[in-house]
């Protein structure tokens, strides 16, 4: 048997990597976040899984973050809250594109401010109201005293 036939040669394309983008210690820290809402709260969880399939560009700028947060709170809220009347969708519709054309005008600025430093300072934050909120929600409450009884 020749050696040519025992190997087959392939173009790099047609071999799929096996390592992700992200490092292990994140990948570890989104699972351990997701599970966190699965074992809490499961209609969280549903919304952060929601939350997370949003597509986002791939560069990825302060004033982008701050136009999509605008975007997904303004989208959360008129598609989940009922007690929104017409005009109140209206108003918040309007107060959000002027919260996205304010983030227009400050693409035109050099803020000279380190990105990753600045979405470490917001994710903190995030973070922050999240165990701020479950920590004394009425729903964990609840849960601890049904488990003490």
């Amino acid at each position: 048997m020749q050696s040519d036939d025992i190997y087959k040669e392939v173009l790099p394309s047609a071999v799929s990597p096996t390592r992700s983008n992200t490092s292990p210690e994140l990948e570890q820290s989104i699972e351990d976040i997701y599970t966190f809402f699965d074992r809490m709260h499961p209609s969280s969880a549903l919304k952060l899984r929601e939350g997370s399939s949003m597509t986002v560009t791939s560069k990825y700028t302060i004033t982008d973050y701050i136009t999509d947060m605008c975007t997904i709170v303004h989208l959360y809220l008129t598609k989940y809250n009922s007690r929104l009347s017409t005009d109140d969708k209206v108003f918040f519709k309007e107060y959000i594109e002027t919260l996205r054309n304010f983030c227009k005008m400050m693409r035109k600025f050099d803020f000279n401010v380190a990105e990753p430093d600045f979405f470490a300072y917001t994710i903190g934050y995030n973070l922050k109201i999240i165990t701020e909120y479950y920590g004394t929600s009425k729903h964990r409450q609840s849960k601890e005293k049904e488990s003490t009884s």
